[in-house]
């Protein structure tokens, strides 16, 4: 299975601003109701979920349980998170791929057994395979992760976003993203990781040569959360909508990157400005170069050097013939 490296797959600013990612991965920290059911008794959330009686139960290749496996998926995606938060060298950057290999590698050798638990499994258990399924990295488990978007559990739905973002299949549909984030019962927590998601799956098609974006609703589930309070959303909608190249996204853009509070929102959006390369944001980005955070205006000159297709530094004077042409 081909993987990218950790440093490419994560969205723009990971390597920063550890408020653009997900603060948790919901099923880590819910708790089904009741005693947990045993494995294959509870009933399945979706129609195209198997049943039990028809086949005989897939086994485990390493002889554990299905808890067994649920717990080891849990601690392989608590150190992963530990690990994200304190990478910035390169070195930690590293490690950090490593971990994320050896998950890949655990779940696709329980690859029969989390795809049942995730289906049939009691709550806990499908959220925290729908998690583990996207840390595969194998595309034939997105029907399953879509599939669990339409639970009933809001922390079902939580993890899975968090599974598809670790995913980030160009194929995901924004439409299935986006009715997730508008449920109504959906949390802080889905809210977070489905930006989280539609940015890594705007990333993706980034890079998808064959197909590169498409007219799904993805771009206008991001631009939808530009509104959001939180920075750390704001920041990842943004992001996610440079990487999407939404020209529709420009006046909100361009907003925040001259009036938005938190620097991280308005470097975001600096980025986001470069990505989509209109030549009309060259004005608002040569005024961002002084702003008073260095990121923001360490952007705001990658997205000049990006749109002029040359670098002229940091002196918002060096840029204006390039404004006047």
């Amino acid at each position: 299975m081909s993987r990218a490296p950790v440093s490419e797959r994560l969205p723009f600013l990971a390597l920063l601003l550890t408020t653009t990612l997900p603060l948790s991965c919901g099923g880590l920290e819910h708790e089904a109701e009741g005693p947990p059911a045993a494995f294959g008794e509870t009933k399945s959330t979706g129609g195209s979920a198997p049943n039990p009686g028809d086949t005989a139960a897939p086994e485990s290749n390493s002889g554990k349980t299905v808890a067994e496996i649920i717990v080891d998926c849990e601690r392989h995606i608590s150190a992963w998170q530990f690990a994200r938060a304190s990478a910035n060298s390169q070195r930690e950057l590293e490690q950090l791929q490593v971990l994320e290999e050896a998950f890949a590698r655990y779940v696709t050798n329980e690859m029969d057994l989390v795809r049942e638990a995730a289906l049939i499994g009691e709550a806990r258990a499908r959220g925290v395979s729908s998690t583990a399924l996207g840390f595969s990295g194998d595309p034939s488990v997105l029907p399953i992760l879509l599939n669990n978007l339409g639970d009933p559990d809001p922390g079902v739905v939580a993890n899975t976003l968090y599974g598809l973002g670790m995913l980030a299949a160009p194929e995901t549909p924004g439409g299935s993203l986006n009715d997730a984030i508008q449920r109504p019962d959906a949390t802080l927590e889905i809210v977070q990781n489905g930006v989280f998601a539609a940015a890594r799956v705007a990333q993706a098609r980034s890079r998808d040569e064959e197909r590169g974006q498409r007219s799904d609703g993805l771009a206008e589930v991001l631009t939808h959360l530009l509104d959001r309070p939180e920075v750390g959303i704001r920041a990842q909608a943004a992001s996610g909508l440079g990487y999407a190249q939404a020209a529709i996204a420009l006046p909100q853009l361009t907003n925040l990157l001259i009036g938005d509070a938190e620097s991280a929102v308005r470097m975001a959006a600096a980025f986001a400005l470069g990505e989509i390369g209109d030549s009309i944001s060259g004005s608002v980005l040569v005024s961002a170069l002084d702003d008073p955070t260095p990121g923001v205006a360490g952007a705001a000159r990658g997205a000049l050097a990006k749109l002029y297709g040359r670098d002229l530094g940091p002196d918002p004077k060096a840029w204006e013939p390039q404004l006047r042409d």
